[in-house]
């Protein structure tokens, strides 16, 4: 992400960058970045933007041969055209055959294409995927610049909060910042649009404290899973259903909380045993795709757990669900069944 500072700064760019990863929000904002420093806000003529289901290599080619109009460069934005994805066949192998022949084809084309690039033209393809064993990957990298953008670990997430709370004029300490992010979400996005809340609620104040964040801050389903599932593990079962009564009150679909509820059990269980071979948080989060902070919270809760429970619980889910298909329970008794089984 420094590259691409850098260039800003000096005002000499790559011909192509690739921006990919998990965090939305960081690969919309260097997205926004290069655009406002390339293209004048009142310039339509020298911008175009590609959306994936509407991609033609023909058609891109074109746009980027196009030189600018009355203009140093051309900026053309591609979101997820999914040419940077893997497949289960390696682009170096040639034992293609038919239509996958022809789709080989279709992307060697588009690699060759990417060191063609005019000069004049500066090319952002956004991505969530990228394959970097394929040789468009590693043409970005030998022509461009290719920039990894995934969540942030929860020290770096405090770090980046508390940079944007003084950008606004005030101050939050790591600890009211981390139950910021355990209220809403380690998403950089809905982090930004909270602290944007906070900013005006807290408007005659220097600081934001804890409830500040409980008082206008939109509480994730994921935080109120964690709130339900600490009740459960001490066997608080009026404090859980208490909860539980406060998402249907807030006409939360009992599906979609069972789905969560369940999910939770999946991964603590999953966390818990990778601790007890002896696994750190990080490999944790980068094998099982949760996120780190994620991941430390439900470290800590799952000691509230035995192993024996938890498999004990997902089992008994499995045979709820299937009463419920079965007809034998309505969806309601199926989460109240699951909420209130002692561990």
């Amino acid at each position: 992400m420094n590259n691409i500072k850098n260039d800003i700064k000096t005002g000499e760019y790559k011909k192509v960058y690739l921006l990919y990863g998990t965090e939305d929000y960081l690969k919309k904002l260097y997205c926004e970045k290069l655009k406002k420093a390339i293209v004048p806000e009142d310039d339509s003529m020298n911008l175009t933007v590609i959306q994936g289901d509407d991609f033609d290599l023909n058609e891109f080619m074109g746009i980027c041969d196009t030189m600018p109009f009355f203009a140093d460069r051309r900026l053309v934005i591609v979101n997820r055209c999914g040419k940077f994805k893997g497949s289960k066949k390696s682009e170096n192998e040639n034992e293609e055959q038919g239509g996958e022949k022809g789709k080989g084809a279709v992307k060697d084309a588009f690699t060759e294409y990417l060191k063609q690039i005019p000069e004049t033209t500066v090319v952002v393809f956004v991505e969530v995927e990228a394959d970097k064993r394929g040789r468009s990957f590693k043409t970005v990298k030998d022509t461009g610049y290719a920039c990894e953008m995934n969540s942030m670990d929860e020290r770096n997430l405090i770090l980046w909060i508390q940079t944007e709370i003084r950008a606004i004029g005030k101050s939050i300490t790591p600890e009211t910042a981390s139950y910021l992010i355990g209220w809403c979400g380690e998403d950089m996005g809905t982090l930004k649009i909270e602290m944007d809340k906070l900013g005006f609620y807290a408007l005659e104040r220097d600081s934001i404290e804890k409830n500040d964040i409980e008082a206008i801050c939109t509480k994730q389903l994921k935080a109120v899973i964690f709130d339900l599932t600490d009740a459960m593990a001490v066997g608080n079962i009026k404090g859980a259903m208490k909860v539980y009564e406060g998402l249907n009150a807030l006409k939360q679909p009992i599906q979609m909380t069972w789905r969560m509820l369940v999910r939770h059990f999946e991964q603590l269980l999953v966390v818990r045993e990778l601790r007890g071979l002896s696994k750190s948080l990080d490999e944790i989060a980068g094998s099982c795709g949760i996120h780190p902070y994620v991941v430390k919270k439900m470290s800590e809760q799952g000691r509230n757990f035995k192993l024996s429970s938890l498999r004990k619980k997902l089992e008994y889910g499995v045979q709820l669900e299937q009463d419920f298909k079965s007809g034998r329970i309505d969806e309601k008794n199926m989460v109240e069944l699951f909420i209130t089984q002692k561990l």
